[in-house]
């Protein structure tokens, strides 16, 4: 059952997050500031989602049956019998058998219990199988809950990219719109010939198709998202929503900032600790088959009744055994040689899961710092593509500039501001994938929404 604050919550961020078409009323600013604390706070809203997805995740609907199932397991391997007790029963008689009373020849009759019993060390070892068992399932828990946040992240980004690239789009077809009425303007006046007032149309309807062109990409990374998440879309976000924040620790933009926060390696990966987990079961397996046996030795305790012929008196007796199979089956020797391969392969594996996520670590710092390197880059050129605007939108009042070179500067301003805030966007997303590569989830608030201080 959804809690209300999680229901709450992902309605919300739908909310705010799942908007189909972006309006802007004006052009983006050159430097867009450092997210306020209007800003959907993205650790919260991933937080939400990743507890509503992972409600329907199959592996979150079957976790509570698999952890009786476990939970039973510890049971049995902390119990005094090493399996269930057997009726015994058992009659002895002079020819057919056609009644255990008979009245003639020699009778004999035995009932009792068979008890399997434990080998010594046998049952600590099925402990430790068992906790191994149990700690294995967290770990696969966790790793399938980790690798559900990552694509949760990278459908989240996608949306807010999609969007971006919406708003951009949106800004140069309304600037496109307000130059096409001047110049209509200026034609109809005879300042320009028909001609510029065409390629001026051909312009705002470029755009208009360029719009639409990412407004059905915006709608296909809602559409991912909301495959992971199983809520229905909802358009509509309130005009107060500047954007997404940056997830915690990410340090503000700026052009002297050098990309350089420091993470710890993955130390508690969920993946490593998986690989941890399928280590530690695999020897703890490998230990219980170099004792375990086919068949677990039996305490039997019979009573007997019974006499030697007709007429005599019926004698009754109690008789303790300990029945110890000799030597194992065939399939024994290949069963611990098949454990000690496991062993020796979850070994390996962990080896080798620890250098690929340090290098995954690497690889997800390396991005972060480039991303910040290209935008610092592309906020130095859309101030410079704006400056350039300004003088040709002077240059074309005055009649100093024909109208290509208008339309291109118009052009060349907005495709630098969409950057800008494209590459806004992939900064953060890129912060958002290093903390993935350090193995952290988000976490959902307890209130919602609740900006960052």
């Amino acid at each position: 059952m959804r809690t209300p604050v999680v229901s709450q919550a992902v309605a919300w961020c739908l909310c705010l997050a799942l908007t189909c078409t972006p309006a802007v009323a004006a052009p983006p600013s050159p430097v867009p500031p450092h997210p306020s604390s209007s800003g959907i706070h993205t650790e919260h809203a991933l937080g939400a989602l990743l507890a509503q997805a992972w409600a329907r995740h199959p592996m979150a609907v079957a976790a509570q049956p698999r952890l009786q199932a476990a939970q039973a397991q510890q049971a049995a391997a902390q119990s005094l019998w090493a399996g269930a007790p057997a009726v015994v029963l058992q009659a002895v008689g002079d020819g057919p058998a056609r009644a255990v009373n008979q009245a003639a020849g020699r009778r004999e009759i035995e009932a009792g219990l068979a008890w399997p019993v434990w080998r010594v060390g046998e049952r600590a070892l099925a402990q430790q199988r068992a906790q191994a068992s149990l700690q294995l399932w967290h770990a696969r828990l966790q790793a399938e809950r980790w690798q559900l946040a990552g694509a949760l992240r990278e459908a989240w980004w996608a949306v807010w990219r999609a969007q971006a690239d919406a708003q951009a789009a949106q800004a140069r077809a309304e600037g496109l719109q307000r130059l096409h009425a001047d110049v209509a303007r200026r034609v109809a006046a005879g300042d320009l010939a028909r001609a510029d007032g065409h390629q001026a149309a051909m312009a705002v309807a470029q755009a208009q198709a360029a719009l639409a062109e990412v407004q059905a990409r915006h709608q296909q990374a809602l559409s991912s998202l909301q495959a992971l998440t199983g809520e229905p879309l909802v358009q509509g976000a309130p005009a107060e929503v500047s954007g997404p924040q940056p997830e915690p620790g990410m340090p503000p933009l700026s052009p002297e900032a050098q990309g350089e926060p420091g993470l710890p390696q993955p130390e508690g990966h969920p993946l490593l600790s998986l690989a941890h987990a399928q280590q530690a079961e695999a020897a703890a397996q490998a230990r219980w088959q170099a004792v375990a046996a086919d068949a677990p030795p039996e305490l039997t305790v019979l009573g007997t009744r019974g006499r030697e012929q007709a007429g005599e008196a019926w004698r009754q007796s109690v008789t303790v055994g300990l029945r110890w199979p000799l030597g194992d089956g065939g399939e024994a020797p290949a069963r611990r040689l098949q454990a000690q391969a496991d062993q020796l392969e979850a070994e390996a594996a962990t080896a080798q899961t620890a250098t690929r996520l340090k290098a995954e670590w690497h690889s997800a710092q390396a991005r972060w710092q480039a991303m910040v390197a290209q935008w610092q880059a592309t906020q130095h050129q859309a101030r410079l593509a704006q400056e350039a605007r300004g003088f040709w939108v002077r240059a074309f009042e005055l009649g100093e500039a024909d109208l290509p070179t208008r339309l291109r500067a118009e052009q060349e301003a907005h495709q630098a501001l969409a950057a800008l805030a494209r590459a806004e966007i992939e900064c953060r997303a890129a912060w958002s994938a290093w903390l993935q590569a350090q193995g952290r989830m988000p976490e959902a608030a307890s209130v919602w929404p609740r900006p960052a201080p």
